[in-house]
């Protein structure tokens, strides 16, 4: 590992910046395999670039990846040999990234080639599968407004998929919008956010939104577990979770509340992190950050005072769980990384 970073630790000046309060967090942030690195992008001025970052050194420069002049470089995710970034790439400027395409980074070469699969609107948050192979990413149409062909094509290329590195076998694992995508370290479960108005029933009424976790092995689907808003057990057994393609298999486990977000595991598999909607705090935008034991059930409220964090990952070991986010009451909407320690719940700021 010390020599797959050799090449960008001795950076020159122009690859170089010094942390300091001013830098704007864009995005969600990703850890290298060895724990030692952070993956960020950061905002300047109308676009956003890739850096990396020794997260327990606060000495450390930020160190610029790639070479874009322009455009969106965001949501980077490490392979697990940690030769590799896949990230999404939008080269226009001044957008949301709402039009990115996938990049694969080889961090040995300094070389990026996008992936190789069929045209999207939009493809976005990517991780690579357990064995570096393939790809995991969420695929994004806009409707064009039109009965014809071309919408329903748009209404149909949505929702999780998988290629593998050079664009082949590209595969629907789950066909309907989604987003916030996490693997889990064993590659045997996908967590993400579904949208759309018929996924969970709740005494009758459609619930927008649901926080899946889909198994990836079996041949057809085996339980369904839903949650409400208040983080109890909805049952839905009647509704076909398949949706689609007979390619599309797995058992779900599904939380129904339209203020879930961030979905991410620890590194057992066992646990889940993810956001919630505060509902009782008058101010906007305020967050719970919440862990749940998959098996057991049993949630955790954590607790991060005045921060609004946005996107989570957790540490390869499982010690710290690190945000992007804002503080409240801080009086600016500059982006911020924050650690926080699971074991004495202790909350920092890196920047």
């Amino acid at each position: 590992m010390l020599v797959l970073f050799a090449i960008n630790f001795f950076c020159q000046p122009a690859d170089c910046t010094k942390l300091s309060s001013k830098i704007d967090i864009f995005g969600p942030v990703a850890f290298s395999p060895d724990g030692k690195w952070l993956a960020i992008s950061v905002r300047e001025g109308n676009n956003s670039f890739l850096y990396k970052l020794a997260w327990q050194d606060t000495k450390s420069d930020l160190i610029r990846l790639t070479r874009a002049t322009h455009g969106y470089e965001i949501e980077p995710a490490f392979s697990p040999d940690g030769q590799r970034i896949v990230y999404a790439y939008d080269r226009k400027s001044g957008g949301q990234a709402l039009n990115s395409k996938l990049f694969v980074l080889d961090l040995d070469t300094n070389k990026t080639e996008a992936l190789a699969i069929s045209d999207c609107d939009r493809d976005c948050d990517p991780v690579f599968s357990e064995d570096g192979k393939k790809i995991y990413f969420i695929r994004q149409n806009y409707p064009t407004g039109k009965d014809d062909e071309m919408n329903k094509f748009h209404q149909q290329a949505i929702g999780v998929y998988c290629a593998n590195l050079d664009g082949s076998s590209l595969k629907s694992i789950f066909y309907r919008g989604a987003n916030c995508l996490s693997l889990s370290p064993d590659g045997t479960k996908l967590a993400f956010m579904s949208g759309g108005s018929t996924l969970v029933k709740r005494d009758g009424k459609n619930i927008a939104q649901a926080m899946l976790v889909i198994i990836l092995s079996g041949e057809k689907f085996k339980t369904i577990l839903a949650l409400g808003p208040q983080l109890t057990e909805l049952h839905n057994e009647e509704h076909d979770w398949s949706l689609s393609k007979a390619d599309t298999y797995g058992a779900a486990l599904a939380i129904g509340y339209a203020g879930l977000s961030c979905p991410v595991f620890m590194p057992d598999g066992k646990e889940i992190l993810f956001l919630r909607d505060n509902v009782d705090d008058p101010r906007p935008f305020a967050k719970e950050l919440y862990s749940m034991n998959l098996q057991t059930r049993q949630f955790e409220k954590l607790p991060i005072a005045s921060i609004v964090p946005i996107f989570l990952t957790v540490s390869p070991d499982g010690s710290s769980v690190v945000f992007v986010g804002q503080e409240m009451d801080a009086g600016n909407s500059r982006g911020n990384i924050y650690v926080m320690d699971l074991k004495t719940k202790q909350v920092r700021a890196l920047l």
